[in-house]
């Protein structure tokens, strides 16, 4: 499934990393990518979009996270018939922060010291929102910016919680959303627990 994704440089400084925004986790190849009429199904909370880099196209290389949530996707598409009658379904993918760098310290020092207050809000459009940001919670006023996004959204927000070992409605005050790339080895069934929720929504 191909992921495409809009990036820019930060007018601030030339050393800055590279700003990700707009990326859609497509669930069938479009006739033409980033179109404002394609339907988003779904929506990603994630923490920053680590070692991402454009290729051709506008497509994105070089995101492990990516791959893994690819690779449930799939798992959940096998689990239940695609039953939805878009033409060009996405999963869109939303960050804490847009600087595309695994340094997040890095990456929060210059959401910092840009004064930014980039962030995109939920599509009206999604079925659901899967909170995958991770436990490391340095990123407060993004994580606060996201936390009332989604509230305000009011669609149905679920997270694997690390702690319970499974996939739980997500409640900010209790919830330890665990991080789709470091979870594998962790957490055994991560994959086919989330694959399994997903399922339902598709």
């Amino acid at each position: 499934m191909p992921t495409y994704a809009t990036f820019s440089s930060p007018t601030s400084t030339s050393a800055a990393p590279k700003i990700r925004t707009d990326t859609r986790l497509y669930l069938k190849v479009p006739k033409a990518p980033g179109l404002a009429q394609h339907d988003c199904v779904g929506s990603i909370y994630l923490h920053n979009p680590g070692s991402a880099s454009p290729s051709a196209h506008g497509l994105v290389k070089n995101d492990n996270t990516l791959n893994v949530i690819d690779g449930i996707f799939r798992k959940a598409m096998a689990c239940k018939k695609f039953k939805n009658t878009y033409s060009d379904p996405y999963i869109e993918i939303l960050n804490l922060c847009y600087y595309a760098t695994p340094n997040k310290k890095s990456a929060y020092a210059h959401f910092i010291s840009s004064g930014s207050g980039l962030n995109q809000n939920i599509s009206p459009k999604s079925n659901f929102v899967w909170i995958a940001w991770g436990t490391d919670l340095s990123f407060q006023g993004p994580l606060i910016t996201a936390i009332l996004d989604i509230q305000k959204s009011g669609h149905p927000a679920f997270c694997y919680d690390g702690s319970k070992k499974s996939v739980v409605d997500w409640d900010p005050n209790v919830s330890f959303p665990a991080h789709p790339s470091r979870s594998a080895s962790r957490y055994p069934n991560y994959a086919s627990d989330v694959a399994t929720k997903l399922a339902t929504y598709l």
